[in-house]
């Protein structure tokens, strides 16, 4: 718990310093003016009126205290609107900051993986409210240690007993809100899968990825049942395992209201009728300070149980960023000099991949060997499902080999900078995505760019006569001026990313999909060209780009069977003739 706090406060500290000040500020004055009120003024009133003194003095005090309540609630209203909602943002953005910069470093594989994905939606969704919670119960037990000692001193100076019967609730509080809290962690952890389902059910009704199939499809009729069936999850659970929850606050709310409320009554009405000479303000202040302390000392107690139970989802947090970092050092990165100059060659020596879960020996790529030279146009190639975008997540090391090793000028890439690696290899998948950006935005994904090399880009790709301004933002998701383009506009575009980046190392999986042959052609055409000085892979089950390149690599179930070029593999008549063959038709139309 005391790391936890250590924790919170650093992380409070970087995001605002006077956060924490604020915060004790807040609490002692807001307790002084809850004890002041409920015990000290309603006494001084009543034994004013009672002792006959000038009712000028008790209209001063309550006008002086009205000025005292407004300028507070003034205060209080900034606080908790203005300032809080803030600050809740600043540090909601330094948590997602921290994990999404973490979050990069995970293996691409754990994105596949339920448990992983369960953990970052409770560390996304928990952190920053439970390490404000830690900082609102600092405040609040400042507050409270105020407020217990100014009740104290009135007790201890008028019925020093009275302080005995206030502190009973200590025996009970404690205990059960403890326990509670526990449920209540075991519960959030149970919801947090049917959580995301129905969160994954919502958000693909208004996805505009998603509207074209379910307006076309009845696939929204699956994915209501989807959400519906992980509503009643959550319902389910809570039905199951909140009655636990509820029935501990049942006992200490019944146990509170006799304890607290009846307890301090009865025992000031017995003091009187056994002989006490008691005026009804000291009456009514000791009973006030009875309950007031005994309220604070729940309070108190609760707010350490609060305290304790905000460490599951910190600790959480904290093994996350210390697993990945760990993960991160134990790459052992010793080499981060690679470009266009440096680049000599890449190998794959007997590399194998399964995905997780798998069988054992279900390889989706299995025993593949070559190498690729400096400045080398390769396509690799094969049926759906041959392997090829396993070996291009291998290759820019995406995902890492189950076997074997990969080599970038002789040094493992697991040893080289991923930093290094972004700026090396220019991937245009056939799942890439646009973003609701600048056009500018959307082809600067390697870093800031020269505007002459954007447009330098787009005009090779045939796109500067739809662009009007670099700054014109895409889709309508933002803006209803966005640019919407076409699924082939939108595959060039991606492919002016690649260019205009200038790539040591590009890779083209299999963008052009949306394109017809002849388009197709075309575009590979243009990417030849400006990669003449490059190395350049295609991957593709289309094989209008084979005549142009050095060496085609053929994948059948994940295993490479034939290498060379076309000439060559058309004369051996093999696998590769087969699918050129089948093709053909389509060439003759190209011709």
């Amino acid at each position: 718990m005391i790391q936890s706090i250590i924790f919170s406060l650093k992380v409070t500290w970087n995001v605002d310093k006077k956060r924490l000040l604020y915060e004790l500020l807040y609490n002692i004055i807001k307790q002084f003016f809850n004890v002041f009120y409920g015990v000290y003024l309603l006494r001084i009133v009543l034994v004013n009126i009672e002792t006959k003194k000038s009712i000028h003095t008790i209209i001063a005090v309550l006008l002086f205290m009205v000025f005292l309540n407004i300028l507070f609630y003034l205060l209080n209203n900034y606080y908790k609107e203005v300032y809080l909602p803030c600050f809740d943002t600043k540090i909601n953005e330094y948590i997602y900051e921290k994990t999404a910069r973490t979050a990069s470093s995970v293996p691409f594989d754990d994105y596949n993986q339920p448990d992983f994905l369960d953990k970052y939606k409770r560390i996304v969704e928990n952190t920053g409210s439970k390490i404000q919670d830690i900082i609102n119960s600092l405040g609040t037990l400042s507050g409270l240690v105020y407020a217990l000692i100014m009740v104290a001193v009135y007790v201890v100076r008028v019925d020093v007993w009275a302080i005995f019967l206030a502190v009973f609730p200590l025996i009970y509080s404690y205990f059960i809100s403890d326990r509670s809290e526990k449920y209540k962690f075991n519960l959030n952890q149970l919801i947090t899968t049917p959580n995301r389902k129905k969160e994954f059910g919502r958000r693909v009704f208004y996805l505009p990825q998603y509207a074209k199939e379910i307006k076309i499809t009845k696939i929204s009729e699956v994915i209501k049942k989807i959400y519906d069936e992980s509503v009643d999850e959550i319902i389910n659970q809570y039905k199951t395992r909140g009655w636990k929850i509820a029935f501990l606050k049942f006992v200490e709310l019944s146990i509170s209201d006799v304890f607290i409320v009846m307890l301090p009554i009865a025992y000031v009405a017995i003091r009187m009728l056994t002989g006490a000479s008691l005026m009804i303000g000291d009456f009514i202040g000791i009973a006030q300070s009875i309950t007031y302390f005994s309220w604070d000392l729940e309070w108190f107690f609760d707010t350490v149980v609060d305290i304790k139970s905000a460490p599951f989802y910190i600790k959480e947090y904290q093994n996350f960023m210390i697993e990945h970092d760990i993960k991160h050092k134990d790459n052992n990165i010793i080499f981060n000099n690679l470009d266009n100059d440096t680049f000599n060659e890449i190998t794959f020596e007997n590399v194998s991949y399964a995905y997780p879960g798998t069988p054992d020996g279900n390889y989706a790529l299995e025993n593949v060997t070559f190498s690729i030279k400096k400045g080398e146009k390769i396509a690799i190639v094969g049926e759906n499902g041959a392997g090829k975008t396993t070996l291009v997540y291998l290759l820019i090391n995406l995902l890492k080999c189950s076997k074997g090793n990969i080599k970038i000028n002789g040094i493992n890439i697991n040893e080289i900078d991923p930093e290094t690696l972004k700026s090396f290899f220019g991937v245009v998948m056939q799942d890439f995505h646009l973003y609701p950006l600048s056009v500018r935005e959307n082809v600067s994904v390697n870093g800031p760019l020269e505007d002459d090399k954007i447009w330098a880009a787009l005009k090779h790709m045939k796109l500067d006569a739809l662009i009007s301004d670099l700054d014109q933002q895409l889709t309508h998701e933002f803006f209803d001026e966005g640019l919407e383009l076409s699924g082939g506009q939108k595959q060039k575009l991606a492919i002016t990313r690649a260019i205009a980046n200038q790539y040591p190392f590009i890779i083209m999986d299999e963008p052009t999909s949306a394109l017809d042959p002849i388009s197709e052609l075309e575009i590979y055409k243009l990417i030849l060209q400006y990669a003449s000085e490059r190395t350049l892979v295609f991957i593709s089950h289309r094989l209008a780009t084979t005549h142009f390149v050095d060496r085609i690599f053929v994948l059948k179930n994940g295993k490479i069977i034939e290498t060379g070029n076309h000439e060559q593999l058309m004369a051996l008549k093999g696998y590769y003739y087969e699918l050129y063959t089948a093709q053909s038709s389509q060439f003759k139309e190209i011709q």
